[in-house]
């Protein structure tokens, strides 16, 4: 027993003595994020945060010598050009513009976004596409559980568990979270916390139930987050936004690239560029609105627009359009768009509605394909922009 104790006890207790003498030189070392030492006066795109957690803490944050405005949305800032916000306004305005979001970053996402970052929201320049696509079909369920991660890390998810306060946003974000808990392979321990937060209020029962899970999970988070550190970013305040004497000849603009987007589509009736008609070979589109009851999306704008009110924030909408000629029971989703206006109205934020049901008065040209924007169609949301945040004189 005595040899047991010297060969293997003995050894394993100065282990653990050693180890919990050396473990903040350890993780100082080895596993604590660098801390950012300037705003990145470059930066014009994300994809998301997953790809660069690097940014999580600049987020929302004004530039060193400027404002910044934050376009989120999805698919549609992709479609890079000199057009899209992200370069036209900062090619001509100290202001900046930098874009969040890929396919798929839909109204929960951003939500979540927001609510990790809500202590800076207050007059946060933020501008919102919102895609007709996302009320219809399958998508109207709300924002894809993968989707989600790609945007609210656990750093993001535990800035929510550390800062938000325990009111209907918080509670909106645990509940969504716990719709979708099913999905993700391998939860983090923030992702089970959120979990675990709406499914102990269902019930007396089920808080007792509950309250040993979070407990343990509340104590390994902090465990992990003791390892692994926290992102160390500079305090930001919002800068005042400098109205330029800039002179932007809009209609010139608008005539010229309306006219370029013409050009390229000219192998149908229905104004769609060429390439992309070729691909559908000649078949048109369809919309499958559901009802409200069950769009979840809708919800989720609704939460949205609450918590941005709420906090404050100098936000805007652009609600895009899609092609009525291509999709030709387009009309049908018009009753959704005008409670995505009629939202707006209500809570008194700015918006730019392009939608239109009609093929005989739709703005052709401002779409380069069915629903994405064309040069035409970026430079009217950035005339939105401009005089919504009145950057010129």
């Amino acid at each position: 027993m005595r040899r047991v104790g010297l060969q293997y006890l003995l050894p394993a207790a100065i282990a653990v003595v050693v180890l919990f003498f050396s473990i903040k030189t350890i993780n100082r070392y080895c596993f604590t994020l660098p801390e950012l030492a300037a705003t990145d006066p470059n930066l014009r795109y994300l994809d998301n945060f997953n790809n660069n957690p690097q940014y999580e803490p600049l987020f929302l944050a004004a530039n060193d010598s400027s404002e910044t405005i934050y376009l989120m949305g999805s698919s549609e800032l992709t479609h890079t050009s000199s057009a899209t916000p992200y370069n036209f306004i900062p090619d001509r305005f100290q202001t900046k513009v930098v874009a969040i979001g890929h396919a798929g970053n839909q109204c929960f996402s951003i939500y979540s976004q927001l609510l990790a970052n809500q202590d800076k929201l207050e007059n946060a320049p933020i501008v919102i596409l919102l895609s007709p696509g996302w009320f219809h079909t399958h998508f109207s369920a709300g924002t894809a559980s993968v989707s989600f991660l790609e945007y609210n890390t656990p750093t993001f998810l535990n800035q929510v568990l550390a800062n938000a306060p325990d009111d209907e946003f918080r509670a909106y974000e645990a509940k969504r979270i716990a719709d979708f808990y099913t999905e993700i392979v391998n939860p983090d321990l923030s992702l089970k916390l959120l979990n675990y937060e709406h499914q102990s209020s269902k019930s007396f029962i089920h808080k007792g139930c509950y309250y040993p899970l979070i407990a343990l999970d509340e104590w390994l988070n902090e465990q992990k987050t003791e390892i692994v550190g926290k992102p160390q970013g500079r305090v930001h305040r919002r800068k005042a936004i400098v109205s330029e004497d800039v002179d932007i000849k809009w209609d010139s603009l608008f005539s010229a690239s309306k006219e370029e987007q013409l050009k390229r589509s000219t192998s149908n009736e229905l104004w769609i560029e060429d390439a992309f008609f070729a691909e559908t070979n000649g078949k048109l589109g369809e919309l499958f609105p559901v009802s409200d009851a069950n769009n979840t999306e809708l919800e989720d704008f609704r939460m949205l627009v609450k918590l941005l009110k709420a906090r404050k924030a100098n936000v805007s909408f652009v609600i895009m359009p899609v092609n009525p000629g291509y999709y030709e029971n387009s009309a049908e989703l018009t009753p959704v768009i005008r409670q995505l206006e009629w939202e707006l109205k209500i809570n008194g934020l700015p918006w730019l509605n392009m939608w239109n049901d009609d093929p005989k008065t739709f703005d052709n040209g401002i779409l380069s394909d069915v629903m994405h924007f064309s040069d035409y169609g970026w430079y009217r949301v950035n005339r939105f922009i401009v005089n919504t945040y009145h950057l010129a004189q």
